[in-house]
């Protein structure tokens, strides 16, 4: 492990080494969360800054903690990486009420750009300003916990009756760290595709909105998926994609938006096709096979076709696949349920929600989640715990959850009508939770947003759709690249 304090500064290569081990693997972002969460007031979300970009002004660096005050006022310092205003006026909604029922302990809420976050932390712990309270992921729970960051938070559970383990396991496991818990998933993120109630029955389809799939594991198929999305495609002359005369080249509106370059779409659609992605000891990639070549195929023939919005009408747009969707240029898209906001806010459409189509093989989605830790450094441990552990009670989780940006990640809250009953759009909340079933984190690595591998993957799938590559050809490099990362840790 390595020392705390000033001595302890690592490079971000080295801190992002150790996170291959870490339990599960997330959103985000990945999950973490799969996309950035949308902005407030119709404003689409915006892609995070590239790497050496200036951090937002506001509230980026969290203040000097004063030492602790026995029994007197405390103020515990919590960080966020979400700098819009709908997320940041939630959280100091949480910090006012737990205030006005704790009086004697204000929290003060900041945010900062997620770009370089690990090496932000990693200053503040060297300037003294670690804050008490800290976003992380999946993918920093490792690292966190061996520099010191994080502390181990079961103690804190056990202390104080703090039910930690009503979590869903999947998402609770992507905190646990050699046994030992640094973070609290703040919520359960599965992609699952959001339509357009307006144009679909403007196509005269009636949308599987009711589907079941404990009831017909084996219907609503990836081929009745594409059966709809092609009557939604319509070109300029307003012919529909299943109509002779169709115009691939001159598409009005797409029958979907789909992320095809991000691990929650390509990485659930080769297990879909009854394939493997890498080994289980991270050994090495079992991309390189049929159905990871087929998985391949199935994502990028519908962009060949016009149906699916191109990757590069999706990068011009925040290199987001929900803003073609809010921007009403498409009729359907796989999203977290944290695009709710933003819808109900810029799309005039009514919209709902459906369970993700089966593949060939079997049903699969992306999900995961990010969540919060109490840092090593916190000088008011018992009063950080206290807000950190108030915010998953009855009346936290209802703040979090009454924006529609959230689904509750505690088993207990999964039918409370807190949530579920919120006026819709959407309809069918019950779709949230229920795909928990069928949905997967990704392999543990921790590079999906970023690197060689990233970019392999994104040049390739925008080549396939360009007619410039085969999905043999780009399987195969992929499947190189990978084996060239997982290598590298081996002998790292």
């Amino acid at each position: 492990m390595t020392p705390n304090g000033a001595s302890s500064l690592i490079s971000r290569r080295r801190l992002l080494r150790g996170a291959v081990l870490a339990a599960g693997a997330g959103l985000l972002a990945a999950c973490s969360t799969p996309s950035a969460p949308p902005p407030p007031n119709g404003a689409p979300p915006t892609a995070p800054p590239a790497s050496g970009a200036a951090a937002p002004t506001q509230a980026a660096q969290p203040a000097q903690q004063a030492p602790a005050a026995g029994s007197g006022p405390v103020e515990i310092s919590f960080l966020d990486t979400a700098t819009n205003d709908a997320d940041m006026k939630i959280y100091q909604q949480l910090a006012d009420k737990f205030h006005s029922e704790n009086p004697t302990i204000t929290v003060k809420t900041s945010a900062t750009d997620g770009t370089n976050y690990d090496q932000k932390l990693l200053t503040y712990i060297q300037a003294g300003t670690l804050p008490d309270i800290i976003r992380t992921s999946d993918n920093f729970a490792k690292p966190f916990k061996d520099n010191g960051v994080t502390q181990d938070m079961i103690p804190f559970a056990n202390k104080t009756g703090f039910p930690y383990q009503d979590f869903d396991s999947t998402f609770l496991d992507l905190g646990m760290v050699d046994g030992e818990l640094h973070m609290l998933p703040k919520e359960g993120d599965a992609i699952i595709p959001f339509i357009n109630l307006r144009m679909a029955k403007e196509a005269g389809i009636n949308p599987p909105t009711d589907f079941d799939p404990s009831k017909t594991p084996d219907g609503w198929t990836w081929d009745d998926f594409m059966t709809m999305v092609k009557r939604l495609t319509v070109d300029a002359n307003g012919k529909h994609g299943d109509e002779a005369g169709f115009d691939k080249d001159n598409v009005a509106t797409y029958g979907a938006s789909f992320a095809i370059d991000q691990w929650y779409i390509y990485v659930p659609a080769v297990l879909a096709d009854g394939g493997t992605f890498v080994a289980d000891d991270l050994s090495h990639s079992t991309l390189n096979s049929p159905q990871g070549v087929a998985a391949f195929k199935r994502l990028t023939d519908p962009v060949l076709q016009g149906y699916f919005a191109p990757l590069t009408l999706i990068q011009s747009l925040s290199n987001q696949a929900g803003n073609v969707f809010a921007a009403g240029r498409a009729a359907i898209s796989p999203l977290q349920r944290l695009w709710c906001t933003n819808l109900r806010a810029s799309l005039p459409d009514d919209f709902d929600v459906l369970h993700f189509p089966k593949g060939p093989a079997k049903r699969v989605t992306g999900m995961g989640t990010f969540g919060f830790a109490l840092t090593s450094k916190t000088k008011h441990p018992d009063e950080a715990w206290k807000f950190l552990s108030w915010m998953y009670s009855d009346e936290g989780t209802q703040i979090i959850t009454q924006s529609y940006a959230a689904v509750p990640a505690m088993k207990r809250f999964y039918n409370s009508s807190f949530w579920r009953d919120l006026p819709p759009p959407p309809h069918s909340n019950s779709v949230f939770v229920d795909a928990f079933n069928y949905g997967v984190t990704p392999p543990r690595l921790p590079f999906y947003s970023t690197g060689e591998f990233k970019q392999s993957v994104t040049d390739g799938l925008t080549a396939i759709t360009l007619g410039k590559a085969t999905p043999q050809d780009v399987v195969a490099n992929v499947d190189q690249v990978l084996n060239k990362y997982l290598q590298s840790q081996q002998k790292a």
